[in-house]
């Protein structure tokens, strides 16, 4: 098997935890779509590509390791997961697509690894609990509210001594003002 299918899994309200076997190396769109029981997940060095809204609505996801060898998170890949604590993006994946992590109530920490180019529309949006995130000097795209109604969001550092003229004014919506951004961050 080298691909979980579109809807493979889809609102399966019992499925409480997988490990994706080796080998695999896609998981398609809405393949875990809706299982509101899943609360953890393997997902193994190998698969490349996440599929839209893959995970979307996994309200007890905790947390989510993302191989190195994934390239891109697509649209709403993981949307509506309210119990992901924390994530990590690592240098292989050059865009997070739109809507990605919209609506992850519980997430506190992002680490965003130098290589991810581009952040798309909302990807962020209403993670309400998110406190702080790191932008890599890489990242040359940003699209409109990628993190807005993320109430306790103070501080963007930014790796970057400027914004890139790829970033929309508007990258941090209605917390522009009000969220403090260090540009030229050399911390870890």
């Amino acid at each position: 098997m080298t691909s979980i299918g579109d809807g493979a899994f889809i609102s399966c309200e019992k499925l409480t935890s997988i490990v994706i076997p080796k080998g695999v190396t896609s998981i398609g769109e809405s393949a875990f779509s809706g299982c509101v029981n899943l609360t953890s997940i393997v997902i193994p060095d190998g698969v490349t590509s996440i599929g839209d809204c893959a995970f979307n609505s996994c309200e007890k996801l905790t947390n989510v390791i993302i191989p190195k060898s994934v390239t891109g998170i697509y649209k709403s890949a993981f949307g509506g997961c309210k119990g992901l604590t924390n994530v990590v993006v690592p240098e292989n994946v050059k865009r997070i697509e739109n809507w990605a992590f919209y609506g992850c109530k519980s997430l506190t920490s992002v680490v965003l690894f130098d290589g991810v180019e581009s952040i798309g529309q909302e990807a962020f949006y209403s993670c309400k609990n998110l406190e702080s995130v790191v932008i890599p000097e890489s990242v040359t795209s940003i699209d409109w509210c990628s993190f807005d109604k993320c109430k306790k969001l103070k501080t963007v550092y930014c790796r970057t001594n400027k914004q890139p003229s790829g970033w929309n004014d508007y990258w941090l919506g209605n917390r522009d003002g009000k969220v403090k951004v260090v540009w030229g961050y050399k911390g870890e």
